[in-house]
């Protein structure tokens, strides 16, 4: 029996009910008919769990969960890899001397070095030299397109 859910502490995943785990240690990797599923590692190919049963897993009552679509709506959020950075997603720049970016985060030119003009979260405009590669210390919410020379493959992380 495996023990799956989510409680008020955050998720429950192994041989008791009170077997705490962290989301994104594991992935999970159903079969072909969806009937059983392995747990693997997030981080490389190792098995934590061989292929089992969906019945094997059981939620806080110790019922089983009927089918992969049942175990997966009590395990949201379980099996996404957390990013361990200081951001939680990532975007191209939408160049513009008057629209915000739709999520406002740092900034890193890709393709190219040259100067970025930019609109801190405070409003305070400014103009950097910056290395493609190298990633702004400071929340921006616009990158004006008159002003940047390093245009091409800006991403922001937010």
């Amino acid at each position: 029996m495996n023990y799956l859910f989510k409680d008020g502490n955050g998720f429950v995943f192994g041989n008791t009910p009170q077997s705490e785990c962290p989301s994104g240690l594991y992935r999970i990797e159903p079969n072909a008919d969806l009937s059983a599923v392995s747990i693997r590692y997030a981080n490389d190919d190792r098995i934590k769990m061989p292929e089992a049963p969906i019945a094997s897993f059981v939620d806080a009552a110790g019922t089983p969960y009927a089918n992969y679509a049942a175990l997966k709506a009590a395990a949201e959020g379980f099996f996404d890899l957390q990013d361990d950075g200081v951001c939680n997603g990532e975007e191209d720049a939408v160049l513009s001397d008057t629209v915000d970016l739709a999520h406002p985060g740092y900034f890193q030119p890709t393709l190219i070095d040259g100067t970025v003009k930019y609109m801190t979260v405070r409003g305070n405009i400014r103009t950097r030299t910056i290395t493609k590669d190298t990633c702004s210390l400071v929340r921006v919410k616009r990158i004006y397109l008159n002003g940047t020379t390093a245009a091409m493959g800006i991403v922001i992380y937010y």
